[in-house]
């Protein structure tokens, strides 16, 4: 027995040196050689426990394995879930297009996210902005006599549009219009009755579109005996009397000038000026006329339609 103790030990401690299949091998052949049943039942349990961890560990590698690969298939899939949904995801107008205006090409580009693109020339900006205000102001043939700047504001990078008058009248400008990030033609709302001061009003939403544009109805000034009907001079002449009504001394109207324009309404307006002590330059500082009622008006130096009469009767 002791023989067979000390053979068992050294064949235990053998085995601790050797890897799995090596093991396995040992085994067989020290059962195949065990005379004594207890030794080789004891062999034999050392065998199957090892089979049995075997069998253990690549069962618990394919689980592995699977557990892996489907969480690679998962997030494969979510990937591509996700690109298919960016790909359907809704165009914004505010995100899908912009307008660029290139001083180098002399022409302004609306590109939209689809890849249209539609090119203006600076023409073709004059010529849109010129078919609404002449349609607007058809009953005003005076007012088609106008002047168009082009420039490109550098904080919104939009394209602005300046409505200028002849150089000989004295007045800073007739309107403003821009074309937005959706390429629609706007007009500054200080000069568009339908916007507030500091808003934008959409005037044309396609290129040489005027079917939004109102056509300014003519005013007619009735010429019956109960209206007046003065000249330019004599229109003055109401002014200078009505300032100096209002003037607690007497008044030097040689340090002044008058100037005269016809208003978008049909209407004769006079602007004063001041003069500089050289007569060098002179100060836009009142705006008067004649309203349909012949009456004498004041109005906002800003160009507001804001009038409010000031004197009743001009006395020749």
């Amino acid at each position: 027995m002791d023989n067979n103790s000390n053979d068992m030990n050294r064949l235990l401690q053998e085995l601790a040196n050797q890897k799995n299949k090596d093991r396995k091998y040992l085994l067989k052949i020290e059962i195949a050689k065990a005379t004594d049943r207890s030794v080789k039942l004891a062999l034999q349990e050392i065998l199957d426990d090892i089979e049995k961890k075997e069998k253990t560990s690549r069962i618990i590698g394919i689980i592995a394995l699977v557990v892996i690969i489907g969480a690679v298939l998962f997030v494969l899939g979510t990937r591509e879930s996700n690109s298919k949904n960016t790909d359907k995801s809704p165009i914004t107008s505010s995100s899908s297009s912009e307008v660029v205006y290139s001083s180098q090409s002399d022409s302004t580009e609306i590109k939209e996210s689809r890849k249209k693109e539609v090119s203006l020339t600076n023409h073709q900006v004059e010529e849109w902005v010129s078919a609404v205000w002449d349609k607007r102001h058809q009953n005003y043939p005076d007012l088609k006599d106008k002047r168009l700047n082009i420039r490109t504001d550098d904080t919104d990078k939009l394209v602005y549009i300046d409505v200028l008058p002849p150089r000989d009248k004295e007045v800073d400008k007739y309107s403003v219009f821009r074309i937005n990030a959706k390429g629609e033609l706007e007009e500054s709302g200080y000069f568009n009755q339908n916007g507030g001061i500091n808003n934008w009003v959409v005037v044309s939403r396609e290129f040489m579109d005027t079917s939004e544009v109102d056509v300014k109805p003519k005013i007619t000034v009735d010429q019956s005996s109960s209206k007046q009907s003065i000249t330019s001079d004599e229109a003055i002449k109401w002014i200078q009397d009505y300032l100096r009504s209002q003037a607690t001394e007497p008044l030097d109207f040689e340090e002044v000038t008058f100037d005269t324009q016809q208003s978008s309404e049909g209407l004769t307006e006079i602007m004063m000026y001041t003069w500089n002590p050289a007569h060098t330059a002179k100060t836009f500082v009142a705006v008067y006329r004649v309203n349909a009622d012949g009456k004498l008006e004041e109005g906002s130096i800003y160009g507001h339609d804001d009038w409010h009469v000031v004197s009743d009767e001009f006395i020749k």
